[in-house]
């Protein structure tokens, strides 16, 4: 299992209304990429999950993690 801290931009409720409507609320795409991989992540509620896992950002989640990090 990954158990990592996501730190989630400020604003990033402000765009809300510029989705498509997966990363409001909780659609199929966004449920299935969780399941795809949900397995390897920590608990997260609703909220979390809907943004993590929001299909539009799929290959283009900017990601970032220190050097000095260990997996």
């Amino acid at each position: 299992m990954i158990i990592a801290k996501c730190f989630i931009l400020l604003n990033i409720k402000d765009y809300r209304v510029s989705s498509q409507g997966g990363f409001v609320r909780r659609e199929a795409p966004a449920q299935c990429n969780f399941e795809s991989y949900g397995y390897h992540l920590s608990q997260m509620n609703d909220e979390a999950q809907s943004i993590i896992c929001n299909p539009q950002t799929s290959g283009g989640l900017l990601v970032m993690i220190s050097s000095s990090a260990q997996v």
